[in-house]
């Protein structure tokens, strides 16, 4: 349901449509170019494609499996950010896709406007790698798991999901007239109900999206204001290399050299 955009969190609810941010934007115009590839590549219209298959995530191929008694690594890590740009489209399922794709539409722009655009687009790469991660090691410990694929936009959107929650726990809502809170709680609920009986694919997955949606988002401000402080410290230490002492006021570099007394002054 359209948020609330006008006044505050607790204000009167609104009817306002979002307006596109240029990430969401391009984010939406990228999964529709690709669902409507795969639908071709599944249809098989244009031949045997087969690209998905080098996009999905399968933690046999990010880490390695063992074959003929030997431990082979195959370290393909480009996996762990290019799955949940790959659904399965075969049969008319696009609830999924369609469900992602409201989610980043009507949550999406709301983030990327608080966060801006480069750290909007870092938290979606953080949920994803680590989410991934996540999945890959817990396939390490099922080994039914270890060669199922993970995949879907869904997972990505479980993320926003939990972090505009998280963003705007009392944004109020045209339908229903609730908190977002309890809405977004609702709706990832819904989801892993769905997930887990569903079991397609690992809900490690599923939980450790909202997981880290959640905490990504709760914790921001200080991860924001600790990385800030890293930057500063490295622009000071890279100014300070380039100073250099000088010894009774004569610089070292004119050995040889009539020697001109340097003006202190300028050495603070």
């Amino acid at each position: 349901m359209p948020p609330n955009r006008g006044g505050d969190d607790l204000g009167t609810p609104q009817l306002a449509m979002p307006k596109l941010t240029p990430v969401v934007k391009w984010l939406l115009i990228i999964l529709g170019s690709l669902f409507l590839l795969f639908l071709v590549e599944e249809r098989g219209w244009l031949g045997p494609l087969k690209i998905a298959k080098y996009l999905v995530l399968f933690p046999d191929l990010v880490i390695g499996d063992r074959r003929s008694g030997e431990w082979v690594w195959h370290l393909q890590l480009w996996r762990l950010l290019t799955y949940p740009f790959v659904n399965v489209v075969v049969g008319g399922d696009v609830t999924s896709i369609l469900w992602s794709g409201l989610s980043l539409y009507f949550f999406g722009p709301d983030l990327e406007e608080a966060l801006g655009k480069r750290r909007f687009v870092a938290f979606l790469l953080l949920c994803t790698v680590l989410t991934g991660l996540i999945a890959t090691l817990f396939a390490l410990f099922d080994p039914v798991r270890f060669t199922m694929p993970v995949l879907g936009v869904s997972i990505t959107a479980l993320s926003l999901t939990a972090a505009w929650g998280t963003r705007f726990p009392n944004r109020r809502l045209l339908f229903p007239p609730i908190a977002g809170k309890w809405l977004v709680v609702a709706i990832l609920v819904l989801e892993l109900v769905m997930i887990l009986a569903r079991g397609s694919q690992t809900p490690a997955a599923s939980i450790s999206a909202i997981a880290f949606g959640y905490l990504l988002m709760r914790y921001w401000d200080r991860i924001d204001d600790l990385l800030d402080r890293l930057r500063i410290r490295r622009a000071k230490q890279k100014r300070d290399r380039g100073l250099r002492a000088i010894r009774g006021g004569l610089d070292d570099r004119s050995v040889g050299k009539p020697q001109k007394p340097v003006d202190k002054r300028f050495l603070n």
